[in-house]
């Protein structure tokens, strides 16, 4: 919400992790199950620019720059571990009462708009980032490991839907 032209000024979202075939893991395929109530992501637009591409103001370009706070809480109490070049989950003791990955990444998405911004809209367009900085943290007693083998880039396509200065993304 807020914000000028079409980029909010901050978006909250909750993180899913895709679901890709773990057949190979035969240990434990639902390693990556995460607590979606605390998987949470935070971005704060840092800079944006809109083109108006009609004179009704009805279709519009943005170009935004975001940072962005990606945790993903584990449902179990695992830590990531990289052996023979593949990610593997290892059991932490039940005593610890949280495990999770933060990743700190700068975003660009360019989106599409159609719609006025007060009012109904919807946009699509696609994203890209680099990760800043990354680690997994156990907590009770805290534990850190930087750089958990995290991608350094990433892409994707996002969409919108929203009026006035609201709106709901995936």
């Amino acid at each position: 919400f807020g914000g000028t032209g079409y980029q909010a000024f901050i978006e909250v979202g909750i993180n899913q992790l895709p679901s890709p075939d773990y057949s190979i893991y035969s240990n434990d395929r639902d390693f990556l199950s995460l607590n979606h109530v605390k998987s949470i992501q935070w971005a704060f637009s840092v800079a944006d620019a809109t083109s108006w591409l009609n004179r009704r103001r009805s279709l519009a370009m943005s170009v935004g720059l975001q940072l962005v706070f990606d945790d993903y809480v584990f449902s179990d109490n695992i830590t990531l571990v990289k052996d023979g070049g593949m990610l593997f989950s290892e059991r932490i003791s039940e005593d610890y009462k949280k495990s999770k990955l933060n990743v700190v990444s700068l975003k660009v998405p360019v989106m599409l708009h159609i719609g006025r911004r007060r009012g109904l809209h919807v946009s699509g367009g696609v994203y890209g980032g680099v990760v800043l900085s990354s680690h997994t943290k156990i907590k009770s007693p805290t534990h850190k490991m930087h750089n958990p083998y995290i991608n350094p880039f990433y892409a994707g396509v996002t969409g919108r839907v929203g009026i006035n200065d609201w709106y709901v993304y995936g």
